[in-house]
């Protein structure tokens, strides 16, 4: 792990925290409601690899677990949301809201 570039490190960081999340047979009746919450964990990707993370958080969210993040990069955020607030000093604003066949999907 500590040979890793930033960016391995977030993947791997990444991959633990779906480990612990996952169910392999989801039943929401039989389990309580999972929530992944992330803090800019696409700062350290490179694009390709920020891309497939918001993939694969798409397929996290398609499974029913609830995925909020925040990211400071507005273009990266406007293509993926299903629903999208910004926030500066302190204030929150409803920007868009797209549907699930959004171009990013």
């Amino acid at each position: 792990y500590p040979t890793l570039s930033g960016g391995e490190r977030a993947r791997v960081q990444l991959a633990r925290v779906l480990a612990q999340i996952w169910d392999e047979q989801p039943d929401a009746t039989s389990r309580c409601p999972r929530y992944l919450l992330l803090d800019e964990p696409t700062a350290p990707l490179d694009i390709a690899h920020q891309i497939a993370l918001m993939h694969t958080l798409r397929k996290v969210a398609q499974r029913g677990i609830g995925v909020m993040l925040i990211v400071h990069d507005l273009n990266l955020a406007a293509a993926w949301p299903i629903a999208l607030r910004c926030c500066a000093t302190g204030a929150s604003a409803r920007l868009a809201r797209q549907s699930r066949s959004s171009p990013a999907s």
